[in-house]
């Protein structure tokens, strides 16, 4: 009887709550009806139909989305000729049609809502390379910098792959590696030069991976470089499987290269 009358009154208060401060969507802040307000994933119809490319072919190697007419794991025009090192690439969608806009706006103002979004979207399009087909063990993201950390700014990374491991419910490592130096950007380099540079940039930290399935994770996958450093790394401390995971895929002129 108690515990009903609790439940009621919980109830009764998430109601009130709701009509003095009605829930809105995470990505384009308009008010969410009654039918879409749900607390696994506070996104309105209209932007989950805009952000969802599940149905959209893509290539299952490099994540690429305008090289591949069906989906493959074989690898796609873009991809063929390169030695990446993890295994798969799972990414929202293309880093355009308002994935761009989303991912600057949060490195310039952190939103945890909208991150939350985001990854949930992902799990909600991709779960299945991450749980029921391979079960991944372990988070890691692609690591910042001591300057960056020291200066302040904010590592969306870091905080996208924990939400990630939250999700997943299993281990987040946030230290598992460094970056040793700063180098220079790798936008406008060439792309074999993008291997070479992001190869001296990362090591490992003392964690050991022996037969895990780890998950690596930047907010945008480009031509793979720093991603497959990042899998060498884990796979040199006895990792089996490592998947990328980026929250959008840069080709063509958005990548700062032309596909070959």
């Amino acid at each position: 009887m108690v515990r009903a009358v609790s439940d009621w009154t919980c109830t009764a208060a998430r109601l009130i709550v709701n009509l003095m401060f009605p829930p809105s969507c995470a990505i384009c802040n308009g008010v969410l009806s009654p039918d879409e307000s749900s607390p696994r994933l506070q996104v309105c119809d209209s932007c989950r139909q805009r952000y969802d490319w599940s149905d959209r072919p893509r290539c299952l190697r490099c994540g690429a989305f305008t090289t591949v007419s069906e989906p493959s794991g074989d690898g796609c025009s873009w991809c063929e000729s390169l030695k990446l090192a993890f295994d798969q690439a799972i990414c929202l969608g293309p880093y355009e049609e308002g994935l761009r806009e989303l991912i600057l706006r949060l490195k310039k103002w952190p939103r945890p809502a909208l991150i939350q979004a985001l990854v949930r979207l992902l799990l909600t399009q991709h779960a299945m390379r991450l749980s029921e087909q391979q079960k991944a063990d372990v988070v890691v993201p692609v690591p910042h910098h001591w300057v960056a950390r020291l200066s302040g700014r904010f590592d969306l990374v870091a905080v996208i792959a924990e939400e990630l491991a939250r999700e997943l419910k299993i281990r987040f490592l946030p230290n598992a590696l460094r970056r040793e130096r700063v180098g220079p950007p790798q936008r406008g380099l060439p792309l074999r030069a993008r291997f070479a540079n992001a190869s001296t940039l990362y090591s490992l930290g003392p964690h050991r991976f022996a037969e895990l399935h780890v998950v690596a994770v930047d907010d945008v996958l480009t031509t793979g470089a720093t991603l497959s450093t990042i899998a060498t790394l884990l796979k040199e401390a006895g990792a089996r499987c490592v998947t990328a995971v980026a929250i959008a895929r840069a080709e063509g002129r958005r990548a700062g290269l032309e596909l070959l």
